[in-house]
């Protein structure tokens, strides 16, 4: 059986940062999915790595799931690979400690260490060697997660690092880290995630959960040279108008927001070509992880983006090699 190893017998879940496990539930037929997913990219290329646990409860988790993708050139030619696996919960581990975790499976391990992370797996012919430093983490959520109200979301979300400078199978790259936790993912969701050597992007939405209700939801963070922009249609004076069109691997967004006094917008244009998505990824429900209907994923996007101050455009590039993901129904 996989075994909790608290090293910190006095934390409690409360005081657990958002990137560690909550743990499977005690309580008998109570769904519960802790899910991370890493992603390391330069120059188009790109690694990820995503690590998932269902429980059911009982104390106990029951399966776990690993999951790696590599978009690389090899003879000038672009070439994607991803591969999924599932374990039983006595083929792996789980250790938690005050400032961190280590997941364990057969083909490799995930580890997160205060503001450090690696990740080491092979699937298949892929193999994934992440490594990350330091990097002020995002909080996405916003006053939605604070202690009065994150009882609502039945999907949590916390960004760990956006941009980190680290490795990938020892070669220089920026990395990407977040977490999700709950009862089970969203009934539609988008993804996307970009960076270059100067900016970075990661914005997903669609039909979320906030208590008895469903409505369309959008988080972004922009970052440029540090400059970073937030918007979070959970807050005031903050929209975002979306056109979405997975047949046509077309995603457009349009965020606006007010912010003392000034007035924001952030255009994203993401597109990818069709033949260059995944098989469905598996992804957790209530019943555990799925397929049906799962998600799809590119790791060969192009986003555009353009950011406005008070009309005026302070920003604009195109990002090539970002992930577009269309997930749920």
């Amino acid at each position: 059986m996989l075994t909790m190893k608290l090293l910190l017998l006095a934390a409690s879940v409360a005081a657990l940062s958002p990137f560690q496990p909550r743990g499977p539930p005690k309580r008998k037929n109570r769904p519960h999915f802790d899910g991370w997913c890493v992603r390391a990219s330069d120059a188009g290329a790109s690694t990820s790595v995503i690590v998932g646990c269902f429980s059911r409860g009982g104390g106990r988790y029951e399966t776990h799931l690993v999951i790696v993708a590599a978009r690389t050139q090899e003879d000038g030619v672009w070439r994607t690979r991803v591969s999924q696996q599932f374990y039983d919960d006595d083929a792996c581990s789980l250790a938690v400690s005050k400032d961190g975790f280590r997941f364990e499976a057969p083909t490799g391990y995930f580890e997160a260490a205060g503001a450090a992370l690696s990740t080491k797996f092979v699937l298949d012919d892929i193999k994934a060697d992440i490594t990350s430093s330091e990097e002020e983490p995002w909080n996405p959520e916003g006053w939605l997660g604070s202690r009065w109200t994150r009882w609502l979301l039945p999907c949590r979300y916390a960004v760990k690092c956006a941009r980190a400078p680290g490795t990938w199978n020892d070669r220089p790259a920026f990395v990407h880290a977040e977490a999700q936790y709950g009862a089970r993912f969203p009934r539609s969701w988008r993804w996307v995630q970009a960076t270059d050597r100067e900016a970075t992007l990661v914005a997903t939405g669609g039909a979320f959960e906030i208590g008895p209700l469903t409505t369309g939801t959008w988080l972004c963070r922009y970052d440029v040279g540090g400059t970073i922009w937030s918007f979070r249609t959970t807050d005031p004076r903050t929209r975002c108008d979306e056109v979405s069109d997975e047949g046509e691997a077309a995603l457009s967004l349009v965020f606006a927001r007010t912010f003392r006094g000034e007035r924001r917008k952030l255009e994203l244009r993401c597109t990818a070509s069709p033949d260059t998505f995944s098989e469905p990824l598996y992804c957790p429900t209530r019943d555990g992880f799925s397929d049906d209907p799962g998600s799809r994923e590119s790791f060969a996007g192009t986003v555009r983006a353009r950011a406005l101050s008070d009309g005026r455009v302070v920003d604009e590039r195109t990002f090539a090699g970002a992930c577009l993901e269309f997930g749920g129904v």
